[in-house]
């Protein structure tokens, strides 16, 4: 159940990330997260990063940490998959 302390589910998401102004520092401050990974990098400012969550909540609200991020013009979701927990 949501809410519940252990969770049985794994969710991972791949969005696209668009970074106004100073991209590698944008890259920079997304590489600390350590739910986060950046597979791409353009020098355009697109980004593609691929989130890990234990529930949906917290996974959307791990894109809304991206989208609020200072030069983050928009974060936006291209494939969800959810799975039993290993």
């Amino acid at each position: 159940m949501p809410g519940d302390s252990e969770h049985n589910e794994l969710h991972i998401a791949s969005l696209v990330v668009w970074i106004r102004g100073t991209v590698r520092a944008v890259e920079e401050r997304i590489r600390t997260f350590d739910w986060a990974e950046l597979p791409y990098a353009s020098e355009r400012g697109r980004t593609v990063v691929v989130l890990e969550a234990l529930d949906q909540q917290t996974l959307y609200q791990r894109i809304e940490v991206l989208r609020q991020l200072p030069g983050v013009l928009d974060a936006q979701l291209v494939y969800h998959h959810s799975d039993a927990a290993p």
